[in-house]
């Protein structure tokens, strides 16, 4: 957990700083809806299940993809109603933001630009919301130990 902390959510949240920095509109999401695992990832075990099932490896890196392509039917089984309608969200998001550099559009849940003073996200699974990072005590950490050791 923490080489992922470090090597992906810290980097987000500086990222999505530098950017508030420079006065310019940065959204940052986090995604916890847990994928099937992908075919392309074990095509060779033809029901992709873990010994707990298909969803054992967690909300993992690269799992939004299928999510953001609308592809699910395409990489993996086991995609359920939630994933179809959370994919048609995000691809919308992916789309909006692409044409316009926002990723709001109608019909979407609002997703606010990134404030670091809050460390606000929008948390992309059934429910989408925006809220305080889930792991926002752990980045904290983090950033004081990285950060104000140079």
């Amino acid at each position: 957990m923490i080489s992922g902390d470090r090597g992906f959510i810290l980097s987000s949240r500086l990222w999505g700083r530098l950017v508030e920095d420079r006065g310019d509109d940065a959204y940052v999401y986090y995604f916890t809806r847990q994928p099937p695992v992908f075919r392309l990832y074990v095509p060779e075990m033809t029901d992709l299940n873990n010994d707990g099932g298909q969803r054992t490896l967690g909300a993992y890196h690269s799992g939004e993809l299928a999510y953001v392509f609308d592809n699910l039917d395409l990489v993996g089984l086991g995609w359920d109603d939630a994933d179809r309608q959370l994919s048609e969200t995000v691809a919308d998001y992916w789309v909006n933001f692409a044409r316009t550099g926002n990723p709001n559009g109608p019909g979407l849940p609002e997703w606010p630009t990134y404030d670091a003073s809050k460390d606000t996200v929008q948390i992309l699974d059934n429910n989408i919301k925006t809220a305080v990072h889930p792991r926002k005590a752990e980045m904290d950490r983090m950033e004081r130990i990285f950060m104000d050791s140079r």
